[in-house]
């Protein structure tokens, strides 16, 4: 009798390796399924937001600026929006950012928070004291401060919004679409530049 349990054993051991690989092999291939329709809805995403930004708001273009001192981050953050079709500018610190806002009518500026000269704060300050409510500009805090309060920190400094640093293509696509203004009516007037006759 002890023969043939171990003979049983034997047998049905194969068994149980068959059905685990098959089991493996299901994961693998839900795995790899799943990997390409991540990577296609992350390309329609994109697309669709390029279609978005292709737009006129209040008929002139979307404007970008990214205000970042590190000149590999501005390099990341530049090539991430012009793969969503965007041309931004860039501001080198929260001076020249200040300086660029009242000079172009941007639509969204990320802003970083730590900058020589003037940091992002004081530049966000600075630009909603002279902007006023007209025109008014989103600007997206960009920080690898992770500490809590640093969002409130954020919007207490009149930001609008808040994406961590390393910057990732998904927050910055999420921020495109919640801050830029293309699908709002084109009532209202930049400096400079009026609304069209009907």
């Amino acid at each position: 009798h002890m023969q043939g349990a171990s003979i049983d054993a034997c047998l049905v051991k194969p068994v149980r390796q068959s059905q685990l690989q098959n089991t493996l092999a299901t994961a693998w291939s839900k795995k790899v399924q799943s990997g390409f329709s991540t990577r296609t809805k992350a390309l329609q995403e994109i697309a669709a937001l390029k279609s978005q930004l292709a737009g006129t708001f209040a008929g002139v273009p979307v404007r970008v600026l990214v205000a970042e001192d590190n000149a590999v981050n501005q390099k990341v953050a530049v090539r991430m929006l012009e793969r969503l079709g965007l041309r931004p500018d860039v501001a080198g610190n929260g001076r020249e950012a200040v300086e660029l806002c009242l000079l172009l009518p941007y639509a969204l500026i990320f802003m970083d928070c730590e900058m020589p000269e003037m940091d992002g704060y004081a530049a966000t300050a600075e630009i909603r004291k002279r902007q006023g409510s007209d025109g008014r500009v989103a600007i997206i805090a960009m920080t690898a401060d992770a500490m809590e309060g640093s969002r409130e920190r954020c919007i207490a400094a009149g930001m609008d919004d808040y994406i961590a640093k390393p910057v990732r293509l998904g927050e910055m696509i999420e921020a495109l679409k919640k801050w830029v203004p293309t699908a709002r009516p084109s009532s209202r007037v930049h400096r400079g530049h009026g609304v069209h006759p009907h």
